[in-house]
């Protein structure tokens, strides 16, 4: 049994060996993927259960996957553009402010993905865009987007997010959350930074070790990622389950962009290695905020400087407007006293041209009066002979209409009837041979006289727009009702 033993515990201790190094291994040429979390294209669960609309606080503004030539392969990429369903100006900033940031670049896919091919243009900067929200106590709305963007290092996200408060409509800065959660902003800064720094070390500090990394780069690399220009950068959010979370930028000496990560204020843990670098980065990151206080502070004396030669233009200008204005006065009062003398003058004239205009008016009104009356009387006398004429011909259509009664035992009706069963076709028969559009009709092409007491019937082939076509005639008489087909 000993052996067996010993060999059960040998293959353990190999088992666990290896699962370190593989670790190891992948923090080292994969830190990236291992940092950041990687979010769905929408709601979560817990804000889909917190919302009774069924989780449509936030909705895809814009969807779109496309597909490009890689390398010779077909590649799609998915951009997912947020949209806060609600009114308000808070949910309109926010809206306008994610359109600003990611549509050109949806936009710019698109050019690229409508080319002939994509081998000739390139693959778009963005290759994807998506996001992430969260409602906590029904109350503070948390939007995070992502895009991911391609550079010299590689695929590296990009991270924005947006807090409102669905209650009073407002949108919430990091004063406001931070109220929300009952923290203190110095207290937020620190668990910010430790977080930040705990993250780097976690994913470069075997890099320490190995000696692939110095420690002045990881210094200078922490310094820059706990530095005041960078803590200003970094956006707050709230996670599903109402932990305070940030997303920022973790500077490494490889990389002078630096990377985007999320990270989660509440339960991070702090790294062993951080005691032992705190205090040089602490030392390197006063210097890079001193240089920054020296940056805003020159910012702050030009724009110092612009302010006072406005004020001086605003009060030049204020002058000159003053004396063009009292100028303009004096132009106007004298403007006004010939107005005045004008304007008496031109009414003067004026009364003496509508007394005029009235005697003309009144001779007018007299002369179309008269004209008015004439063509009252030719009215009446054309209506009279049109009434007159109407009823003549009213009485001949009766006279007409009785003779015929009496004389053609078959109406008109009862020969299109006729002609049809000869035919064996009938109004709206489809036609053999001939697309749907095409259907039989027929009409009485001419009707029984004296001379001829038949009916002339005609079916024929039309499509109801421009063609149509004979196809056959029926005499039918108007007295026997014997039908001839032709």
């Amino acid at each position: 049994m000993a052996p067996r033993r010993i060999a059960r515990f040998i293959g353990i201790v190999c088992g666990f060996i290896a699962a370190v190094a593989v670790a190891v291994i992948i923090l080292h040429f994969f830190p990236v993927d291992y940092l950041i979390e990687r979010a769905s294209g929408g709601s979560t669960q817990a804000a889909q259960e917190a919302d009774p609309a069924g989780g449509r606080l936030v909705i895809d503004a814009y969807y779109e996957p496309l597909t490009f030539i890689d390398r010779g392969e077909e590649v799609t990429y998915s951009y997912r553009i947020p949209k806060i369903d609600l009114s308000g100006s808070a949910a309109a900033s926010i809206n306008n402010a994610i359109d600003d940031d990611l549509k050109h670049f949806l936009m710019d896919a698109e050019s690229l993905s409508e080319s002939v091919d994509t081998r000739e243009t390139g693959l778009p900067a963005c290759t994807s865009i998506s996001y992430e929200w969260t409602l906590t106590d029904d109350r503070v709305l948390s939007l995070l987007t992502r895009r991911t963007m391609r550079t010299q290092y590689g695929k590296t996200d990009i991270f924005r997010t947006y807090n409102m408060d669905i209650g009073t409509s407002d949108r919430m800065d990091l004063a406001a959350l931070l109220s929300y959660k009952n923290m203190e902003e110095d207290k937020y800064l620190e668990k910010t930074r430790k977080a930040l720094m705990s993250a780097y070390l976690d994913a470069y500090g075997p890099n320490l070790d190995n000696g692939t990394l110095s420690r002045g780069d990881a210094v200078s690399a922490l310094a820059r990622t706990i530095s005041r220009e960078n803590m200003e950068a970094v956006q707050p959010y709230l996670r599903d389950d109402g932990s305070l979370c940030v997303a920022g930028t973790m500077y490494l000496a490889s990389r002078p962009s630096g990377l985007q990560c999320q990270i989660c204020l509440e339960d991070f843990v702090t790294s062993d290695r951080y005691e032992g670098l705190i205090g040089d980065v602490t030392k390197a990151a006063a210097v890079l905020d001193q240089e920054y206080a020296r940056k805003i502070m020159t910012e702050e004396e030009k724009r110092a400087a612009r302010e006072e030669e406005e004020r001086k233009a605003e009060e030049e200008e204020k002058k000159k407007a003053e004396e063009e204005a009292k100028k303009k006065a004096e132009e106007e009062a004298k403007k006004k006293a010939e107005e005045e003398k004008k304007k008496k003058e031109e009414e003067a004239k004026k009364k003496a041209e509508e007394e005029k205009k009235a005697e003309e008016e009144a001779r007018k009104a007299e002369e179309e009066k008269k004209a008015e009356e004439e063509a009252r009387k030719k009215a009446e006398e054309e209506e009279k002979k049109k009434a007159e004429e109407e009823a003549k011909k009213k009485a001949e259509e009766e006279r007409r209409k009785k003779e015929e009664a009496g004389e053609w035992a078959v109406s008109t009706l009862d020969a299109l009837i006729i002609a049809e069963k000869a035919w064996g076709h009938y109004p709206g028969d489809p036609v053999a041979g001939k697309s749907s559009a095409y259907t039989y009709d027929c009409y009485v092409y001419r009707y029984p006289s004296q001379e001829d007491p038949t009916y002339t019937c005609v079916l024929c082939i039309s499509d109801h727009k421009e063609d149509t076509t004979t196809a056959a005639q029926a005499i039918v008489n108007a007295r026997t009702g014997e039908v001839k087909v032709k």
